[in-house]
């Protein structure tokens, strides 16, 4: 393994344990190409989060590549994209944050309306 193929198997590395962290998982960004195909074939992946997908799963043929110490050709740009999408994970800005958060955050709005009008009728049914 070279020293390029190095940095990106330990920066994949680091992607795949970021991943099953931040969305408690056990396949890491395996499991996020599953839920980005899903979103997908659902139609609710913009273009971008489709290219992004498509990123992602030659990411991790590549990491399969050299664990397996197969021929594999990997260049500076794969590594400087590799990089800035674990900054993304890390700063929540990849597609899949905002695909899973936006719901929860309307949920979680709706549930405080709704407990602030009960709130409100139990005040005005006790005057």
């Amino acid at each position: 393994m070279n020293h390029l193929e190095t940095k990106y198997f330990s920066l994949y590395k680091k992607l795949d344990l970021k991943l099953k962290e931040k969305y408690h998982t056990n396949k890491g960004v395996s499991e996020y190409i599953d839920f980005l195909e899903t979103s997908n074939r659902n139609a609710k992946l913009k273009l971008n989060d489709y290219h992004f997908l498509k990123k992602l799963k030659r990411w991790r043929y590549l990491r399969n590549q050299i664990a397996h110490e197969e021929e594999v050709e990997i260049n500076k740009e794969d590594y400087q994209v590799l990089k800035e999408v674990y900054k993304q994970v890390s700063e929540n800005k990849e597609p899949l944050y905002h695909a899973s958060y936006k719901p929860l955050l309307l949920i979680v709005f709706s549930v405080l309306i709704a407990f602030f009008i009960m709130f409100i009728t139990l005040l005005i049914i006790r005057k």
